[in-house]
């Protein structure tokens, strides 16, 4: 067929604009198209939408230096992630973050640090995770002018970046710093084998090959301030911990598992934590750091209560009648059938070949969703502590 009569019915077709990350900062969204970035705005015009509510506008295209693959926004920050594994912060070159951006207020792309992501060497190449990178909440630590970041690019293996400032004005604040164009802004990681640190806690299936046949695959991370949870006294600039929600298959058999590990500083590694909490509900796929609150008191119904699980303690309470109901810190775990709590036990018992004691499950809320939980948001309140707000895929 002649090349010149398949024209015609080739020129209306679009060419792809297949996003492969996005973020949110303020009124905006950042969307990367393979190596451009598509910036957008919110706008009320009235003329644009016919309800009158807030749209989104295409205000303009940025060319990339690469295909991106993860974005996540940090302190007004874009922590981009590109196909070969490279790790930017870019700053946007906009002053007002939180007002919506327009052609004269353009994005102009400026790097401030970059790093390579790599595994611990190892007989084969590390393998990109196929269902995209994770990338955690940043976790300011008061003690330093430092922020903290998870990813998981490969199978198997978390990075942790600490993001830090040069900045030698006393008293100065992370994000203020950070913002200061003059200032250098520097990365270092931290990675870490989980596979081979969960196998270990699989005892009666361990046996010479039990790395070759099971597989790890982590579907969420959280980084959590130290403070009270901690093992290690959480102290220093850099005391945190990160929960990891990740699931060990092997032969004929799955377990949902949340582990709570704790950064080392001496030796800047990652080490069993105060708890973990093993064959958690097939559907939990969502985990959330809870800093503790003293939210109102749940109300339970008898017929729930008589059918909730007798391995589930009750939450804590009130020491008084007129204090509401104290919820102490830790991590909250969303299945498609139960909101729970996991934290430091009552009585710890530390298993001592893993360092790690059992989590105290506390049910804050049974339910029943249609689907899995795919996405939450969380909303601080500082009269009734926090909500948390998860989806389901089919309904919830």
């Amino acid at each position: 067929m002649d090349v010149e009569r398949l024209l015609p019915l080739v020129k209306p077709l679009q060419l792809s604009t297949a996003a492969t990350a996005a973020c949110a900062i303020g009124p905006n969204l950042l969307v990367c198209c393979q190596d451009t970035l598509a910036v957008f705005a919110t706008s009320a015009d009235a003329d644009v939408e016919e309800d009158g509510g807030p749209c989104l506008q295409l205000i303009q295209h940025v060319p990339l230096f690469d295909v991106v693959v993860a974005l996540a926004c940090v302190h007004g920050h874009i922590l981009a992630v590109t196909a070969d594994s490279r790790c930017l912060l870019l700053s946007l070159g906009v002053k007002d973050l939180q007002a919506p951006f327009s052609a004269s207020r353009p994005v102009t792309l400026h790097e401030r640090a970059c790093i390579q992501l790599s595994a611990p060497p190892s007989l084969s190449p590390p393998a990109h995770r196929e269902d995209g990178i994770l990338i955690s909440p940043p976790l300011d630590v008061p003690q330093s002018s430092s922020v903290f970041v998870a990813l998981s690019v490969f199978h198997d293996i978390v990075h942790v970046l600490r993001i830090s400032s040069n900045s030698k004005r006393p008293n100065a604040s992370q994000s203020s710093s950070m913002d200061a164009p003059g200032v250098p802004v520097c990365m270092d990681v931290l990675t870490s084998d989980l596979k081979r640190q969960a196998l270990q806690a699989l005892k009666p299936m361990m046996d010479p090959y039990s790395h070759v046949r099971h597989s790890l695959h982590v579907k969420a991370l959280e980084l959590l301030a130290a403070g009270p949870l901690s093992m290690l006294g959480g102290q220093g600039h850099d005391a945190w911990m990160l929960a990891v929600l990740h699931t060990v298959e092997g032969p004929g058999s799955q377990s949902v598992n949340i582990e709570c590990l704790e950064h080392d500083p001496l030796q800047n590694t990652l080490v069993p934590g105060p708890w973990a909490c093993r064959n958690m509900h097939l559907t939990t796929t969502l985990i959330s750091a809870f800093p503790g609150s003293r939210p109102h008191a749940p109300t339970t119904s008898s017929s729930t209560a008589a059918n909730a699980d007798s391995s589930f303690d009750p939450p804590p309470a009130s020491n008084s009648g007129t204090d509401a109901q104290y919820l102490p810190p830790g991590v909250l775990a969303i299945s498609s059938n139960s909101l729970l709590l996991l934290t430091l036990p009552m009585h710890p018992h530390i298993d001592s070949s893993t360092g790690a004691g059992a989590a105290r499950k506390l049910e804050l809320l049974r339910y029943s969703m249609v689907g899995v939980p795919t996405c939450k948001e969380v909303v601080w309140r500082e009269t009734s502590g926090t909500a948390v707000v998860g989806a389901g895929a089919a309904a919830g």
